[in-house]
């Protein structure tokens, strides 16, 4: 076993600050997978998506998902991703699923993580509309037991 200690101080510019007390998460396991995702990516991709493995699903605690850049000079271009989806490669998820990757994504505890992706997290797809290569960090905190 091993805790994800998550601490969150809020500041609001001329405004209040919140300091949110810490959260730990206690799993049994966890994964840091660390990509470069490249606007022509071909290692592991379809149509020019990429999809990172992550098991067991069902079992996901934690996710962060982060990359070196978020932002373009043209709003057009993003970083998309989706959880499970329902279209299998090499069609892409229809728009409604895709979540732009516009800062770090923190998703933290079993209720929150069942009830936006209530299939499980086991394959996330990645799509960089940017025109320069990205490096994604992802940490995933689970439950290993069967």
């Amino acid at each position: 076993m091993t805790s994800i200690i998550v601490n969150s101080n809020i500041s609001v510019e001329k405004g209040p600050q919140i300091n949110v007390p810490a959260s730990q998460i206690t799993v049994n396991a966890i994964n840091k997978i660390a990509i470069e995702l490249d606007t022509t990516n071909t290692t592991n991709t379809t149509n020019n998506t990429t999809f990172v493995e992550v098991q067991p699903g069902k079992k996901v605690e934690f996710l962060l998902i982060q990359s070196s850049q978020y932002t373009s000079t043209n709003p057009a271009q993003k970083i998309m991703y989706a959880i499970d989806y329902s279209t299998q490669p090499p069609n892409d998820p229809p728009a409604p699923e895709q979540i732009h990757l516009d800062k770090p994504q923190v998703y933290q505890g079993k209720g929150v993580i069942s009830s936006l992706f209530p299939g499980g997290v086991q394959k996330i797809w990645f799509k960089n509309g940017l025109t320069e290569k990205v490096t994604l960090e992802i940490l995933v905190g689970r439950d290993a037991t069967s």
